[in-house]
């Protein structure tokens, strides 16, 4: 699916920051890398070249999911990181460093739908296959992760046209998710319509909100997907009771999308790559194809 080396498109002298779509979520396994993933292959479907980043560097939940080689030689979210540590407040022109970092590696892994075909979707991993990441030995702060990884965005949007951003982000209040919240045009925050979920959410909303109470851009433009609700329930109904919940905690939130429960793509999970391109006609795939 991924073997081969990318189409490399022209540059072009007009370059415009594409939109970037970052999703992240208070607890883990609520769905947030299908979802991730799939959004991407719909954001590819317009035939513009779309690029997913794992930002998970431990579970590589959608490095794993979309992958079927080993991530070998090929650009990765650890490798960049790697290249800037130990600078601390020497960090002076991530610019120009993640330029280089991204001519000194080989091609995008990029993706293949069904049939074996390319697709416009590229992938850049969390980390190499094999690699034991440790998140301890990094010392960055948010604004520093910020830059490097605003750079990279930028170097690699250059290089291969990129026309959309998605990041697939570790759950919880994960630095690396926090700093790529700050240049995001959305914010998507996945939950399951239970208390325990719900909780995780408003805790990791409390630290976007500490990290940018100073920028009201950056929290206006987070939003919740409801995942996962129950057929006992009607989605209406849920998104009522949820956004008066959103209202006494967060203010006004507003509700991307609602989504319900999906057995058949529960219980194949890794199954399908994209279950968008796979069964577009069940539950999950249309209610993500109409956000």
């Amino acid at each position: 699916m991924v073997e081969g080396e990318a189409e490399r498109p022209e540059r072009t002298e007009d370059f415009k920051f594409p939109p970037v779509i970052s999703v992240g979520s208070g607890k883990g396994g609520v769905g947030k890398t299908m979802l991730s993933a799939n959004l991407a292959r719909v954001l590819s479907w317009s035939g513009k070249n779309v690029l997913l980043v794992d930002l998970d560097l431990y579970n590589r939940g959608a490095t794993s999911l979309i992958a079927d080689e080993l991530i070998v030689n090929r650009p990765t979210v650890s490798g960049l990181l790697d290249k800037f540590q130990g600078q601390g407040e020497a960090l002076v022109d991530p610019s120009r460093q993640s330029l280089e970092w991204m001519l000194g590696n080989p091609e995008l892994v990029r993706t293949k739908d069904s049939d074996g075909e390319p697709t416009t979707l590229f992938l850049l991993p969390s980390a190499p296959t094999g690699k034991l990441v440790d998140w301890t030995e990094h010392d960055f702060t948010v604004p520093q992760l910020k830059a490097i990884l605003k750079e990279a965005v930028s170097a690699l949007s250059k290089k291969y046209d990129i026309g959309c951003v998605v990041f697939d982000s570790r759950p919880g209040p994960e630095p690396l998710f926090l700093s790529v919240a700050g240049f995001s045009d959305e914010i998507i925050l996945v939950t399951e319509a239970e208390h325990v979920t719900m909780t995780g959410t408003f805790v990791l909303y409390n630290y976007l909100y500490e990290q940018y109470k100073n920028d009201a851009q950056v929290l206006l433009n987070i939003h919740l997907v409801l995942n996962r609700i129950p057929d006992k329930y009607s989605l209406r109904m849920m998104e009522k009771i949820y956004q008066e919940e959103l209202s006494r905690n967060l203010g006004s939130r507003p509700i991307l999308a609602s989504i319900p429960f999906d057995r058949e793509i529960f219980q194949s999970f890794t199954e399908f790559k994209f279950v968008v391109d796979s069964l577009p006609k069940s539950k999950f795939a249309r209610h993500v194809a109409a956000m």
